[in-house]
């Protein structure tokens, strides 16, 4: 697996410096951190069965009270991050990185404030070769200095674990694994006068990525919607129907077309544990992927047998993170954003039939889609009615949206962003909706 290159400058704060020097330095903090594992609440992560699975790898570490620390009662203590990519100018273009920590080893209250989290990186876009900047494609050569200070502050792995984390290419050295980091509690005397207290030796764990589907398509290197196999998680494959590739296995059984399940009938929602992949077929197409890869570099494989190929297995490479990182798994290690499923699935297909002519319906869906009655056209708005809803679009402002009008329902929401979704629930579908019908 070769890592590919940055071709411009980035910024890393640290993740000592930049992060945890300055948590630490905060008394109302310090007196919280640890202090709220809810062992006992299946709806927290401390109650689920990812923490007992991460704290198995671990080595029960996580799980493992302080010995002679009165001030923290654990010492290794769970941090997560998110990132994205968003342009900061201009409303629909993407261009500049930022990965953030959390420490989420704090009451719900505090973990979810701004001083319990920081950038820790700072992604600039790269030349697009026309004039123009874009989000880098690969982003695994801005993350490795993070994912190294975490491979340092984790307990360090043992035995196979360590085998595997010691070989990889791109791994920081073996002797510096499992250090941990040393911080300076500040705490309040009896006067409410903040002193520091002496070092502590700490260990870190990630237990969860925040990001949104591109994102994860880029730290996993899967092929995304453009796979045959396009969710990485489990052997439902898409079919070609309509004119597309779709994904069918909603209301009666798909036989899947590649993968490990080939051949086999799977439907959603039913026998889940037999639809979903486990980890070990996960890194077997990932590691199918490194030698489609390692073909083409070599000149094995033309490029189009390549790409064919990568979408058959739905990954493009391995996933550098769950390779360094031993106690991760591709599988779980994601927060999903509802969101983003929320908002660019059902409300933007609804918003579609609402809007969109019977031409535009058949040309997005095809014919089998309205023959089988996936869409609704019967719940369309009239001509009449879409020129007076693109007429109070033309008047209106959103405020908390640097006073740009917000763009036109009917002929734009099949490209609207989250934020354009969101914002529209939030204000503008109310009155660009009111009093219309057919």
């Amino acid at each position: 697996m070769c890592l590919c290159v940055c071709v411009q400058p980035f910024y890393y704060l640290g993740l000592q410096e930049g992060f945890l020097d300055v948590l630490f330095a905060n008394p109302d903090i310090v007196a919280q951190v640890g202090r709220d594992r809810t062992y006992d609440d299946p709806s927290t992560f401390w109650g689920s069965m990812l923490y007992e699975r991460i704290n198995s790898r671990v080595y029960g570490a996580l799980g493992a009270r302080s010995e002679g620390c009165c001030i923290m009662p654990h010492r290794t203590l769970a941090v997560s991050i998110g990132m994205d990519f968003a342009q900061a100018f201009k409303l629909r273009q993407r261009g500049y990185g930022v990965v953030g920590i959390r420490l989420d080893d704090l009451p719900p209250h505090l973990r979810s404030k701004q001083v319990s989290q920081a950038p820790l990186i700072i992604i600039p876009p790269v030349p697009d070769g026309k004039g123009g900047f874009v989000e880098p494609s690969c982003v695994d050569p801005y993350l490795l200095p993070l994912w190294h200070d975490l491979q340092r502050f984790a307990p360090k792995p043992k035995g196979k674990d360590g085998d595997v984390v010691r070989t990889h290419e791109c791994s920081a050295p073996f002797t510096e694994h499992g250090v941990g980091v040393r911080v300076k509690p500040a705490v309040k005397d009896g006067n409410g006068f903040i002193t520091f207290s002496e070092e502590v030796r700490v260990w870190l764990v990630l237990t969860g990525v925040h990001a949104d589907t591109p994102m994860r398509n880029k730290l996993l290197h899967s092929m995304g919607v453009s796979a045959l196999l396009g969710c990485p998680y489990c052997h439902m494959s898409m079919v070609w129907s309509g004119g597309s590739n779709r994904w069918l296995g909603y209301s009666r059984p798909a036989k899947a077309v590649v993968g490990e399940g080939k051949g086999k009938d799977f439907q959603l929602g039913v026998r889940e544990s037999e639809r979903v992949c486990t980890s070990a077929e996960v890194q077997h197409r990932q590691q199918e992927a490194v030698r489609v890869k390692a073909s083409l570099k070599d000149n094995g494989i033309s490029e189009p047998q390549a790409k064919r190929r990568f979408k058959e297995i739905g990954f493009k490479d391995e996933c550098v993170v769950s390779s360094l990182l031993y106690y991760l798994e591709t599988d779980e290690m994601f927060v999903f954003c509802f969101a983003h499923a929320f908002l660019r699935g059902p409300v933007r297909v609804l918003l579609c039939e609402i809007v969109l002519s019977q031409q535009a319906l058949k040309a997005e869906y095809g014919d089998a889609g309205l023959g089988n009655k996936c869409i609704r056209p019967d719940c369309g708005l009239s001509r009449d009615a879409c020129r007076i809803i693109a007429s109070r679009y033309a008047t209106m402002i959103v405020p908390h949206d640097h006073g740009r009008p917000p763009r036109n329902l009917v002929t734009t929401v099949k490209s609207w962003t989250i934020e354009e979704l969101g914002r529209a629930l939030d204000c503008t579908l109310s009155l660009a909706l009111i009093l219309v019908s057919q």
